[in-house]
């Protein structure tokens, strides 16, 4: 099988499942076998370029199941949460404050064995990670294997653009309310890429230009350059 050749989510299967028969093989002691699905599982867990961990539910002082420690993570793991070292650590180390939530989401999944997708914000190192999660079987290993990737960038973007939408229409409203009150005597475009204005007739006849040269559009120019064949160009 070609690494190359598998899409995200089939690198997610395959290592879910062979983590499933080297557990198998292990237990019945095929040394052989669990040898070779190890090897095969490192390979496809390192293949990964987004983050993947397996996080196995525990008791703690909240309750039963109440944390998850990381159990095994790759090193992609660190490329999208700039967090090294997190084999071993505990869910309520990292993310005291909003443990519940995560809890909540990968619980879910641990309940149900329903695999599910969403985007949140990893708030403990600001940023925004787009997550799979899968329950690994048995379901007695209460085991959860997470594939995740950085999207604050994206995110970012979005927001980005949502603000510069807001603008544009309140910036649309107002032009719209004042030409309503009768404030704007015209309005004009410049069209950068041709260098050329246009007006409208309030605007023409407001500053004494052609109106029909307002409509064609005409060129800037200082007042009192003139074009080679001898004709005077509008000027702003």
């Amino acid at each position: 099988m070609d690494l190359k050749a598998l899409s995200r989510d089939e690198l997610e299967r395959e290592v879910v499942r062979l983590r499933a028969l080297g557990t198998e093989a292990e237990a019945d002691t095929a040394e052989g076998a669990m040898l070779r699905a190890q090897a095969r599982y490192r390979a496809l867990f390192e293949a990964i370029d987004d983050g993947f961990c397996i996080i196995g539910f525990i008791d703690g002082p909240e309750g039963p199941m109440s944390d998850y420690v990381h159990v095994e993570a790759n090193s992609g793991y660190e490329r999208h949460t700039g967090i090294p070292d997190i084999v071993g650590k505990r869910l309520r180390e990292i993310e005291p404050a909003n443990a519940d939530i995560w809890l909540e989401l990968y619980g879910g999944v641990l309940r149900t064995g329903r695999a599910v997708r969403f985007e949140q914000e990893f708030k403990a190192v600001g940023r925004f990670i787009e997550v799979s999660a899968t329950r690994i079987e048995p379901e007695s290993l209460c085991q959860v294997a997470v594939l995740f990737r950085d999207v604050t960038a994206r995110k970012l973007a979005e927001a980005a653009l949502r603000e510069s939408e807001s603008r544009a229409r309140y910036n649309i409203q107002r032009v719209q309310l004042a030409m309503a009150a009768g404030a704007i005597i015209g309005t004009w475009f410049w069209d950068v890429p041709s260098d050329r204005f246009t007006v409208d007739e309030g605007f023409a006849e407001a500053f004494g230009f052609d109106p029909q040269k307002g409509r064609s559009g005409f060129e800037p120019r200082p007042s009192g350059a003139r074009h080679a064949g001898g004709d005077e160009t509008v000027s702003l």
